[in-house]
This record gives structure tokens, C-alpha cells and sequence, in this order.
């Protein structure tokens, strides 16, 4: 279980810093010819939106993967104190993963409606 989080370490942010690469890829801009606009949004409320919707794409599939960690370990505690503390301990930090994905995208959309109405 520990190299499957050793691997999660590594590529989380390999992925964050490679997107800019994959983003440039998708957009087929050819920078011998023009200056190529990396981030492809016009306001920056279509920029908050669009982080967002990244980190929840990456985000959502890591809580959900900790929540099914933490139930596991508390099948496998069998009633040792020390294990069940480690498993609420995990389920803790799962659950205020989960608000801050969700949260990130409802601040979000607070901010692409409070823009729009300026």
C-alpha cells in the first residue's frame, strides 16, 4: 500500500506540471507563426472555473480512493485502538479533501456569478 502512495507522490505533480505541455497539444497552435495563449480563457472567471475543474477531475478520484483506504483499515483494525485511530484519523483528512474539491468549485462558481453581474 505504501508504494501505491509513493507512486500518487510522484505523479500528482508531474501531472500538475506537465498539463500546460498537454494543454498546448489539444489547442494546435504553432508557435513558429504566432505567440500561442497557453491558458485559452478570456476572463478570469472562466480561468477560476476552469482550475477548478481540473482540481475536481484530480481531486474527486483521490478522495474516493482514501475514502475506500480508510474502510479498509478499519476492516483490518479488528479492534486495536491504534489502528482504528489511524483509520478515523485517515477518514478525517478524506472527508476535509472532499469539502475542499467541492468547495473550490462552489467558490468558483460564487466568483464566475459575483464577475458576471459587475
Amino acid at each position: 500500500m505504501k508504494s501505491i502512495f509513493h507512486l500518487l507522490r510522484f505523479l500528482t505533480p508531474s501531472l500538475i506540471f506537465l498539463l500546460p505541455v498537454f494543454t498546448l497539444a489539444i489547442i494546435g497552435c504553432n508557435p513558429a507563426v504566432e505567440i500561442c495563449n497557453p491558458i485559452q480563457s478570456s476572463t478570469f472567471a472562466d480561468l477560476m472555473a476552469k482550475i477548478a475543474d481540473i482540481a475536481a477531475k484530480i481531486g474527486l478520484p483521490l478522495v474516493v480512493v482514501f475514502m475506500i483506504y480508510a474502510g479498509f483499515l478499519f476492516v483490518s483494525a479488528r479492534g486495536d485502538e491504534e489502528q482504528l485511530k489511524k483509520a478515523k484519523t485517515t477518514f478525517f483528512w478524506a472527508v476535509i479533501g472532499a469539502l475542499l474539491v467541492v468547495g473550490a468549485n462552489a467558490i468558483s462558481l460564487a466568483i464566475e456569478n459575483f464577475a458576471s453581474q459587475l
